[in-house]
């Protein structure tokens, strides 16, 4: 693994015999989770050392302290190989395994044998989690590695509620695909929503209604502050129609007893289930155009707006977030 300045696979220990020997189908399976180095060829790695891999589905985090490298594999049966992704493709022979105990991998290019044992999820604290209602939005990149950044708003990301992340760097531009990874501790890149190849992994450090920070597959710590514009009388005609709420502070549209409404011109707010309409109020503005204001039969809420264009918004009170898309 040429991400880390040791090679990255292990010799045996237990007394287990290195014959290649057949696995059932569905091994793959029973890799899922945290693997620590142990030892490289018959060297054993310095005490304190942290190198662990983390297969997490088909993604998977190194480690090696404080850098760490996201990626993707695949497992190819028959010839018991892990097929992984990086920057680079590599392949890892699977010599030994004991499942939740022991793996044994054979790194092709290098051909040295990676001794790894099974190890408990790092302690938390490190990374965080979050929903994708915490992410969705316009962030303008403030710090690096805590130096703050020369012009905030020379470099910015914007994280679409459909899979979409547009990231401008100035004469940069980028347009690919994010979701939070199975812990909700990581935002994956995509090229395509439809296939699992990964580009990059980032972790998590901090994410607040305001600030988000997370660290690079360079180790590089990114912290992002949220950009909010506010709505304009002149762009509320652009908000009439319906609109689905995907998600309130990652519970989906399910849990919800009116899961769309409708803004229409005359401030009538209108609920849907369905096609059907079951509930009506009314809707405006602050005057400041930061806060949507709703009124129903239930009570009046202001929902301030943190993200919005004419497809999606997201919204905050007291702490939640919804996110609503064009129904």
């Amino acid at each position: 693994m040429r991400f880390f300045s040791l090679p990255l696979i292990f010799a045996l220990f237990l007394g287990l015999s290195l014959q290649a020997q057949p696995y059932m189908v569905g091994i793959e399976n029973s890799f899922e989770g945290y693997w620590q180095l142990k030892q490289i060829d018959n060297q054993p790695l310095p005490e304190g050392a942290n190198i662990y891999i983390h297969f997490d589905g088909n993604q998977l985090l190194l480690v090696n302290g404080e850098d760490q490298k996201g990626g993707s594999w695949a497992w190819n049966h028959p010839e018991r190989q892990f097929i992984v992704e990086t920057d680079s493709t590599e392949t890892w022979t699977l010599m030994a395994f004991v499942p939740m105990r022991l793996l044994v991998l054979r790194e092709e290019t290098s051909q040295k044998l990676l001794t790894l044992s099974a190890m408990p999820p790092p302690a938390d604290g490190e990374f965080v989690k979050a929903y994708a209602s915490d992410l969705v939005g316009e962030w303008l990149l403030s710090a690096v590695n805590d130096i703050p950044a020369q012009n905030q708003s020379s470099v910015s990301l914007q994280l679409s509620a459909y899979g979409r992340l547009f990231i401008d760097a100035g004469v940069e531009k980028d347009s690919i695909f994010w979701r939070m990874g199975p812990r909700r501790e990581r935002i994956v890149t995509l090229i395509d929503l439809n296939t699992p190849e990964q580009t990059e992994s980032w972790s998590l450090l901090q994410v607040d209604k305001d600030n988000m920070e997370f660290k690079d597959p360079n180790g590089a710590r990114l912290r992002f502050s949220r950009y909010s514009r506010p709505i304009l009388p002149s762009d509320m005609q652009k908000l009439l129609g319906r609109w689905r709420i995907v998600e309130i502070s990652g519970q989906g549209p399910e849990q919800l007893n009116y899961p769309s409404f409708e803004f229409r011109q005359d401030g009538e707010l209108v609920f849907f289930v369905g096609k059907e309409s079951t509930e009506k109020g009314a809707w405006g503005l602050s005057d400041t155009g930061d806060v949507i204001q709703f009124a129903t039969s239930a009570g009046n809420e202001g929902w301030k707006v943190l993200y919005w264009n004419n497809k999606e918004m997201l919204l905050e009170m007291n702490e939640l977030k919804m996110v609503l898309i064009r129904d």
